[in-house]
């Protein structure tokens, strides 16, 4: 049995700080949710290996801009739908959520 990782708010501040390691945790720990996250919405493998390689892009890009470290999981769920728009728009591919949905 795989052992469950929390994500530490000390974490995310030493991510937040530019600790390249500690980015490179919040990416191991996060990556079977957003991964899961954007294959229920892309519906297939590829498109959504696709979509958490963008997110965590972003999330590496710009975790210095987070200013509230406890709000770290709707900041990367925002990220996740956000990417996944912007995937369906530059592949021409129709979301199928409603525009409520982030």
């Amino acid at each position: 049995m795989s052992e469950i990782k929390i994500i530490s708010r000390e974490l995310i501040e030493k991510a937040k700080n530019g600790d390249v390691s500690a980015t490179e945790e919040l990416i191991e720990i996060c990556y079977p949710k957003i991964f899961a996250a954007a294959r229920l919405i892309a519906g297939n493998k590829d498109d959504a290996e696709d979509i958490t390689q963008e997110v965590f892009i972003k999330l590496f890009n710009n975790i210095s801009n987070l200013k509230n470290v406890d709000a770290f999981g709707a900041w990367i769920r925002i990220i996740t739908i956000n990417e996944c728009k912007v995937f369906f728009k530059k592949n021409n591919k129709k979301w199928l959520f409603p525009k409520k949905c982030g």
